[in-house]
């Protein structure tokens, strides 16, 4: 809400940086990436805990839960939500591209998974050697990350299954 009512200056807090730029709220991850909040002002409404007292809001223009867009409030919990995942995401795309330049084909993602396709090396002994590395790569902690928790079980398979 700082960032909303000082367009230009930015505020940190816990990693995050916010900043108003146009209409528009940056939340800029440690990675570098951003993440933006269309249209972004503050508006009155009642407090949850009491419908007769006005609490300023911060409102986003974004994607209803039900489909189609309109305004929204935005709060601590979604914003940290976002945040989140964002550096999961950048972790996970940083893995990535570790894995495959260390000449892993990827075939698929699923939210926190990375599968990829290797030929049989033969024993199991070679098999469990591709997934420790494998395992080894996804947990490497990015520089713009120090500290983050990290760990990986991974698993080999003729077919993907949970």
């Amino acid at each position: 809400m700082s960032a909303v009512d000082h367009p230009g200056v930015v505020f940190a807090y816990r990693g995050a940086k916010f900043k108003l730029i146009h209409k528009h709220l940056r939340m800029a991850l440690p990675s570098g990436r951003n993440l933006w909040y269309r249209d972004a002002h503050i508006e009155y409404g009642p407090a949850p805990w009491d419908p007769e007292k006005l609490i300023p809001q911060l409102r986003v223009y974004g994607e209803n839960q039900g489909g189609g867009w309109g305004l929204q409030s935005a709060y601590g919990g979604s914003l940290t939500n976002n945040f989140v995942q964002g550096m999961c995401r950048d972790i996970l795309a940083e893995a990535m591209l570790a894995a495959e330049a260390a000449g892993f084909t990827l075939i698929l993602t699923v939210h926190d998974e990375l599968v990829a396709e290797i030929d049989d090396p033969g024993t199991d002994a070679l098999r469990d050697e591709a997934v420790e590395r494998l395992e080894e790569l996804m947990c490497r902690v990015p520089a713009w990350a120090p500290g983050f928790p990290l760990a990986a079980d991974g698993f080999w398979s003729e077919f993907y299954h949970k």
